[in-house]
């Protein structure tokens, strides 16, 4: 936990010598290539983004502790139902550029704003597989899957916790069961792409970002697919801290980061799906589109409920 924390808080560019005036400071969760993107594009608008990674919650804590004096302009990487708690410590930011985004996908972020959605596949690697690749949560309750399909524990991992809690919207809870029955838990979250690749297991269940760099390198026998019978999307948003030391550049930062050319940059390069209407994920990768997709809806009114009966579900299934 010390390692964390301190690798969550690690400064990764300094301001100092720089314009103040020109400097925004983001605490982000995300990688190490979208960041970088971002800071590019800063750079380009003659501004300068400063960074500091690591796990969303940590980074949340931090602004938490610091609103008396805020340090951070923006935070950027976690989904909604991870920056509600936080909310009295985050100021309303407009942007023309939202007028791309679905206002449905706008009203189900509750105010934030999305700048990435996140769809939930199954990672397949068909060396060892003595079964048919699996392409639906139905096929993953087969008896011979057993110990062969790895995920994050849904208490750790927002990752697993969208992916899983769409699997029991989907089969209910009597196959839910069996389907737990089946998966060996990882506590390092980072591991269950590896473990895929490296034929330990056969199946993990994540995002389509953090799978697609292994099909895109075309690494022999991995596949991406789409659990046909329901998956789900989760969004990365945005926010401006409230009382932070530069909020006009900050808002400045966000138009760039939904700007056509900055959501198709990190498609490309980080293969972050964008949330503009106007851009065709499929123009740039093998990335399905949301139409051709069986959404899961994990956002209604009876969801925030439904996740805390799903988690302690789940605690008493793997207890």
């Amino acid at each position: 936990m010390a390692a964390l924390a301190a690798s969550a808080f690690a400064l990764s560019a300094c301001s100092g010598g720089s314009d103040p005036e020109k400097t925004v400071v983001m605490y982000s969760s995300a990688n190490e290539t979208t960041v970088g993107i971002l800071q590019d594009s800063a750079r380009d608008n003659d501004l300068k983004l400063d960074l500091v990674t690591g796990s969303s919650g940590p980074l949340l804590e931090r602004i938490k502790s610091e609103s008396k004096k805020p340090k951070a302009d923006i935070f950027f990487g976690a989904p909604v139902e991870n920056l509600a708690p936080y909310e009295e410590y985050a100021t309303p930011v407009e942007s023309s550029e939202t007028e791309a985004i679905d206002p449905e996908v706008l009203e189900q972020q509750e105010g934030w704003i999305p700048i990435n959605g996140h769809v939930v596949a199954f990672m397949v690697n068909t060396t060892r597989l003595d079964v048919d690749a699996p392409t639906s949560w139905e096929d993953l309750l087969d008896p011979k899957l057993k110990g062969k399909i790895i995920v994050a524990s849904p208490e750790d991992s927002s990752t697993a916790l969208v992916g899983l809690y769409a699997a029991y919207k989907t089969l209910g809870e009597d196959d839910f069961k069996k389907l737990v029955d089946n998966l060996e838990v990882s506590d390092n979250s980072g591991n269950i792409y590896p473990a895929v690749s490296q034929g330990e297991y056969q199946v993990s269940i994540g995002y389509e970002a953090n799978i697609y760099p292994y099909v895109a390198n075309k690494q022999p026998g991995i596949e991406m697919n789409y659990p046909t019978d329901g998956t789900a999307i989760a969004y990365d948003c945005v926010y401006l801290v409230k009382d932070s030391p530069n909020p006009q550049k900050a808002a400045e930062v966000v138009d760039q980061m939904l700007s056509k050319d900055i959501q198709i940059q990190e498609l490309e390069d980080s293969f972050r799906r964008p949330v503009r209407t106007d851009i065709d994920p499929s123009d740039y990768t093998d990335f399905k589109s949301l139409d051709d997709l069986t959404l899961v809806d994990i956002d209604t009114d009876e969801d925030e409920a439904g996740r805390e009966e799903f988690l302690e579900l789940w605690k008493e299934l793997t207890k």
